[in-house]
């Protein structure tokens, strides 16, 4: 096996695997000549395999040190070790120079090598690195891309709100001959549902239903955040409903997600639906969940239910944040309530949330639209000597 050296050697140094890297990747010039050394590198390679299983990664670079210092060359299973540890550690340019340096030692890296440099990548949220690699891998290399690294392509693909490519990853799974898992699903619905994608998304939860694996709680409240993206309330009530016919535990994530959804659609009347059925499945709002009701009953006009549920929340001892006060100034600003507007202005002044220009902006053009001028322009100049404050 042998990757495109070049190619990787310009994919790590352009992304910071240069000399100065947490672990010193140059060639090795020779394995130990006496019997002590040889036997001091095997002590140093099984102390990294067992610091790397245990999470201990400043001391397996320590013995990488050591063997470093005597010449030695790494084995497979001491690469794939250090890349395991990379991968938990977020190492991903470390990764990176291990498989350059494997490729100048010509070791064979096997599809757990891979695997892990890939993982690093994705996790450090480097798409762009994990897909460079996976090229030079399927250039040259007789090695197979295993399941776990078509899965860290997909998250990978995921971060980088590259959907498309995702997609392409989770087809090329069955292509060669595997069958895809939960997380497979999980990180393609995930790419969707940052993307917005939310028809693509309910595609793969069809998918999964015709090849008959079952769904959890974190796959369906990603296809719910996706459909919520784009305001199709109607397709989240759905999941929703499946989920409950399906055995799936609802959670405040489902119901936060359902939500948004709502928030997205105007639809205040299935948002206040969704508080009563969270509290009588004792499940417990908090500051999302209130915000996003109160932005539904914003896009509605509905400023009584928007200013009742700030209530709501203060009686609960749950503190309205920012987005929630802004969302009932704007519901009172569509209404002409200017002086309801104020009240939130006022109460968010005295939290120590400070003041935000949105929400003084909402405030004035509350005032504006009910002709209130002198309160507009007041609170025009009280925001502008909070802006001088904090120069």
């Amino acid at each position: 096996m042998q990757l495109p050296l070049a190619s990787l050697e310009r994919l790590s140094l352009r992304n910071g695997c240069d000399s100065h890297s947490h672990i010193s990747l140059h060639r090795l010039p020779s394995q130990p000549k006496t019997a002590s050394e040889r036997r001091g590198a095997q002590v140093s390679q099984d102390a990294i395999r067992d610091c790397a299983s245990a999470k201990q990664w400043e001391r397996a670079v320590g013995h990488l040190a050591t063997l470093q210092s005597v010449g030695a060359e790494l084995d497979l299973l001491t690469y794939n070790a250090i890349l395991g540890a990379c991968t938990k550690r977020n190492r991903w340019q470390q990764a990176l120079g291990l498989v350059v340096e494997a490729e100048r030692t010509n070791l064979e890296l096997d599809a757990m090598s891979y695997s892990g440099a890939i993982s690093a990548c994705s996790r450090s949220k480097q798409w762009r690195q994990a897909l460079g690699l996976v090229a030079a891998i399927l250039q040259k290399s007789k090695v197979r891309l295993d399941v776990i690294a078509y899965n860290a392509c997909i998250t990978a693909c995921g971060s980088g709100e590259q959907w498309q490519q995702a997609l392409l990853f989770l087809t090329a799974i069955r292509k060669d001959g595997f069958k895809p898992d939960i997380i497979s699903f999980s990180a393609a619905i995930s790419a969707c549902e940052k993307s917005g994608r939310w028809q693509y998304a309910l595609d793969i939860l069809a998918d999964m239903k015709r090849v008959r694996m079952s769904t959890d709680v974190i796959v369906c409240n990603a296809a719910i955040s996706a459909c919520a993206k784009s305001g199709e309330w109607q397709q989240a009530f759905s999941i929703m409903r499946a989920m409950q016919f399906d055995g799936v535990d609802l959670d405040v994530i489902t119901y936060n997600a359902a939500m948004s959804s709502c928030e997205k659609g105007a639809q205040w009347c299935q948002a206040l639906g969704l508080l009563l059925l969270m509290e009588s499945a004792n499940l417990h709002p908090d500051v999302v969940t209130y915000s996003a009701c109160i932005g539904a009953c914003a896009r509605s006009g509905q400023w009584p239910q928007a200013f009742g549920l700030v209530s709501m929340m203060q009686t609960k001892k749950i503190h309205p944040g920012v987005i929630a006060y802004t969302g009932v100034i704007n519901a009172c600003s569509h209404a002409q309530q200017w002086q309801h507007a104020l009240c939130c202005v006022r109460q968010l002044q005295a939290t120590s949330l400070g003041m935000y220009v949105t929400a003084f902006n909402a405030a004035i053009t509350a005032c504006g639209n009910a002709e209130r001028w002198e309160e507009a322009l007041s609170l025009l100049e009280e925001m502008g000597k909070i802006g001088r404050a904090h120069v």
